[in-house]
């Protein structure tokens, strides 16, 4: 057997040849395996602290522009004199109703609402309405000049504080949700999803033209005080929502049968002829009910609603009694379909 063996050396490439050392050490001592590893360990520690420093450096940065930049917003409650820029913002709104005249805006609107400024220009309007238990927010618009500059949700924070300072434990709000970016901006506020909302309208003249069956010996009348909150219980209606509208001069009305047994309920504009949350118990009673609310019309408006009249569907049954009045009465239309959100003040 021979002593000795030979070794052929190959030309190594200079990549290689630059390595070797490294490849060398690792058939040293330990000391001399270990010191790459440390040297190594140290460069990621080092580079892990730098990469740390800047994002922090970073988000100190966007914190303290976005508080540079936070819009200098307040609301004060609405005056007689501010009733010209809210007919100046109104069609913002985007609403399917005209605006009141001053008189009903300094007895009915007024009381509610709020004129949003920024730096002591005014830039939006808020409306509020009062129940037993929930701050409600009916409007909340900002003039389409301001608007993407955060002037809506601070205006939202401070609306909030508002309903807590007055001592509601719940505020809500209906909302289309396929508006992303106002529906995100409710839902970070605390605000959840629950119920729904249904606005339709119908030509007036239709409505003026339905005759009750003369085989129906139904009565409408308006309804007992004493039954409002099991009414607006068994229908799922915001508590206070009846005591609200009757301030507004609308009538809760009930149609009765012969036995003196509610078959329908809704709260109805003597003026307009406006229908707000409309519940029958059976459908088939629709344009009786409907046909019998006309004797408490009480003026012929002009405008008459620009001649459709609106129904306003709430929580309850409200998809179901949609889809009636679209099968019932020909030429209605939806207009819109909200969700409501609802929240407590604390969060």
């Amino acid at each position: 057997m021979p002593l000795f063996t030979r070794v052929e050396v190959l030309h190594q490439p200079d990549s290689i040849a630059t390595l070797s050392p490294l490849l060398f050490m690792t058939t040293g001592n330990k000391e001399g395996n270990n010191l790459p590893v440390i040297r190594i360990g140290i460069f990621i520690v080092s580079l892990l602290l730098i990469c740390f420093t800047i994002i922090a450096y970073l988000n100190h940065k966007a914190t303290s522009d976005a508080l540079k930049n936070t819009p200098s917003v307040s609301v004060h409650p609405a005056t007689p004199a501010d009733y010209p820029y809210y007919l100046q913002l109104y069609p913002d709104l985007e609403i399917d109703e005209p605006p009141v005249n001053l008189n009903n805006w300094t007895k009915h609107i007024m009381p509610h609402s709020y004129i949003i400024t920024h730096d002591g220009v005014p830039v939006g309007y808020i409306r509020t309405q009062v129940y037993k238990e929930v701050y409600y927010l009916a409007y909340l618009v900002v003039a389409k000049e301001h608007r993407r500059k955060g002037i809506g949700t601070a205006a939202l924070k401070l609306l909030k504080k508002v309903a807590r300072e007055k001592g509601f434990k719940k505020w809500g709000l209906h909302c289309d949700v396929n508006h992303t970016i106002p529906y995100m901006m409710y839902i970070k506020a605390g605000l959840r999803l629950n119920g729904d909302f249904f606005h339709l309208k119908t030509q007036s003249q239709t409505i003026k033209s339905l005759v009750a069956d003369p085989k129906d010996h139904s009565t409408i009348v308006v309804h007992d005080p004493s039954k409002w909150d099991e009414m607006e219980r068994d229908y799922k209606i915001i508590p206070g929502t009846i005591v609200l509208w009757i301030k507004e001069g609308r009538l809760p009305i009930v149609m009765l049968d012969t036995g003196g047994r509610i078959k329908g309920f809704t709260v109805f504009n003597p003026t307009s002829g406006t229908i707000r949350d409309l519940y029958l118990e059976n459908h088939d009673d629709l344009t009786t009910f409907l046909s019998m609310l006309q004797t408490y019309r009480k003026s012929e408006d002009p405008n008459d609603n620009d001649g459709w009249t609106h129904f306003w569907l709430s929580n309850g049954g409200s998809k179901q009694m949609s889809d009636i009045i679209m099968q019932t009465l020909s030429g209605t239309v939806m207009c819109e379909k909200y969700d409501y959100l609802e929240g407590s003040t604390s969060e």
